[in-house]
């Protein structure tokens, strides 16, 4: 068990993707700068119940993301930009109020690996249907992404798949706590042949002059 700040957000975040923020609020901005002065990650917890800012401290969902700050860049009157990147996940055991921010007393909670040749099967068939996914949205998504890079690791797989996915953050959630790789594995299947068919049903409707989409 271990005690870390926590930063509520309309997003999850996955081990090992990036994730970068603005920091603007006085109590955001205290927290940050106590993790670079003591060179200390935060938590990244789903909103259950609140807001992200400008109000009084948010709901958690119990699983997040431990997030080690890469960069800072300073702005004025304090504001800063961020850029992270996710670690491990962790479980919420009591949460600490009493400060301007959220801490918690969290509890390390790693994938269980259970049979590998069936994680790197399904790691295989998963990676066949994000294949089809990006050669459907690729225009749409932030960044170009192209198929040929991602992992065949099936856990790195797994996140980044769950990364690239634009799927609502209740449906990522369920995604990160997953309990095992192959439970993990699973979700993301459904919910990409799911994203997949509702993205071809869109197209299908507008037909080939109506335009691009956003599938956020």
């Amino acid at each position: 068990m271990y005690e870390i700040p926590l930063f509520p957000l309309n997003t999850v975040l996955f081990p090992g993707v990036p994730l970068n923020l603005h920091i603007f609020e006085t109590r955001y901005r205290q927290m940050i700068g106590w993790c670079l002065d003591n060179r200390e990650s935060f938590g990244v917890v789903l909103i259950r119940r609140g807001r992200e800012s400008l109000g009084p401290l948010a709901k958690p969902y119990e699983v997040g993301c431990l997030a080690r700050i890469l960069k800072a860049e300073p702005l004025d009157d304090g504001r800063m930009n961020i850029a992270t990147m996710g670690l491990e996940r962790f479980r919420i055991l009591d949460l600490d109020r009493s400060q301007a921010y959220l801490v918690g007393q969290v509890e390390r909670f790693p994938l269980e690996q259970g049979d590998e040749l069936e994680s790197r099967g399904r790691a295989l068939h998963l990676r066949k249907w994000v294949e089809s996914y990006l050669s459907l949205v690729s225009d749409m998504l932030p960044e170009k992404v192209e198929s040929r890079f991602l992992p065949y690791n099936p856990i790195a797989l797994a996140y980044i798949a769950a990364y690239l996915v634009q799927a609502p953050p209740p449906a990522k959630q369920d995604l990160l706590e997953a309990p095992t790789v192959v439970e993990l594995l699973e979700r993301l299947e459904g919910l990409y042949r799911r994203e997949i068919a509702l993205v071809r049903e869109f197209t299908r409707q507008q037909g080939p002059d109506q335009g691009s989409f956003s599938l956020n």
